[in-house]
């Protein structure tokens, strides 16, 4: 089943991913291309003095790059052109949600990941076969954690908890609590049933920058921009089946919390 997935769903859905992402693709390829020259200009080494402004230049891109494809891909469906202004006041109304929520989110991940190698690299025993075990282990159940949290920025920037049916946020246990949570939780049920299908996109997003580090240095920029440009073909491929999802768990379908006034 997975073989076929993989040699027909999905070239299909990375196909309409691309079909998202064409119309603005000036605008990714220069965001892809001021991450990675923000990313190449930090030294690796930790003794080297952070630069500021590579650093802000990369933190700055990679917050907005994870918060527009929800705003653009939106303002496709309804078919509306956007002025820049309204499009940022959006985002630095919904930035520090959407950096908390994920910041939990990859806390989890992260945990779960190296708790899982630790505890298998324990019980395997020295050596490099245990390692890499380990490491494979490790980087399971990181995408298996993240991958419930793969509709986690629509949800921030399109939706507000009242909008949500309350099946999709509410807990059974620590009811006080579970408000402050809704956007993992929320997400966390919608992916219930077909994770496996984004657990793959969610893998690629773990290695294809890996792979991308391995090329020539002659071509590493370009390498790099390419990687970026399919994760961001990755990103539009989630906007999709969260729009399917949407009408399937009763979600109000992608809207863009704009007033039309505002659009041009």
């Amino acid at each position: 089943m997975f073989l076929r997935w993989l040699l027909t769903t999905f070239p299909h859905e990375m196909r309409l991913g691309w079909a998202m992402l064409r119309p603005d693709l000036l605008l990714w390829l220069a965001f892809a291309c001021l991450i990675v020259l923000a990313t190449m200009s930090i030294p690796l080494s930790g003794d080297d003095p952070l630069p500021l402004v590579p650093f802000l230049i990369f933190a700055v891109t990679r917050l907005v790059t994870a918060m527009l494809p929800a705003i653009l891909f939106t303002a496709q469906l309804e078919g509306r052109q956007l002025s820049w202004g309204p499009v940022l006041l959006l985002m630095a109304r919904r930035a520090l949600p959407v950096l908390v929520y994920a910041t939990i989110a990859n806390v989890l991940a992260e945990l779960a990941e190296r708790a899982m190698a630790a505890s298998l690299g324990q019980a395997l025993g020295p050596g490099a076969p245990s390692t890499v075990l380990a490491t494979m282990a490790g980087v399971i159940i990181y995408v298996s954690v993240l991958v419930h949290f793969s509709f986690l920025p629509f949800l921030v920037i399109l939706l507000d908890r009242p909008r949500l049916p309350p099946a999709l946020w509410q807990w059974n246990r620590l009811q006080a609590v579970a408000p402050v949570f809704w956007p993992l939780t929320a997400s966390s049920r919608m992916t219930e049933g077909f994770r496996w299908r984004l657990a793959f996109y969610m893998l690629l997003g773990r290695v294809v920058p890996s792979a991308a580090m391995l090329v020539p240095p002659t071509v590493l920029l370009p390498a790099l921009v390419l990687a970026l440009l399919l994760l961001m073909t990755v990103q539009a491929v989630f906007f999709l089946h969260y729009r399917t999802r949407c009408e399937e768990t009763g979600v109000p379908a992608p809207a863009l919390p704009l007033e039309p006034a505002l659009a041009i």
